[in-house]
């Protein structure tokens, strides 16, 4: 969007702005952003976890606007009891755009 709006406005000698509808935006980059996860576990004979260490990565793009890694375990952990667990968040810097997230999209 950036180099379309710079060409025009500079063939038109006007300045130049773009606005995108909201699903438009979203399209190009409302995507939640990659995470990998390296980790041990530990389970007993019922398939209960009862240890877990882990390293939650998640690749923030070019800058780090939106640090999500740390937000990533809140939501990992979600409805288990996370006694016994260690999980470390990190934020990756990527050499691709950063991603965003919306709650909903208006009809």
């Amino acid at each position: 969007m950036a180099t379309a709006a710079a060409v025009a406005a500079h063939v038109t000698n006007k300045p130049v702005k773009v606005a995108l509808s909201l699903e438009s935006n979203m399209e190009v980059i409302g995507k939640r952003p990659p995470y990998l996860m390296k980790y041990e576990i530990g389970v007993n004979d019922a398939g209960k976890i009862l240890s877990l260490k882990a390293k939650i990565f998640c690749g923030v793009g070019i800058s780090a606007n939106e640090e999500t890694a740390e937000a990533g375990i809140m939501f990992f952990q979600s409805m288990y009891q996370a006694l016994g667990w260690e999980l470390s968040p990190v934020d990756i810097l990527t050499n691709t755009a950063p991603n965003t997230w919306c709650r909903g999209i208006r009809s």
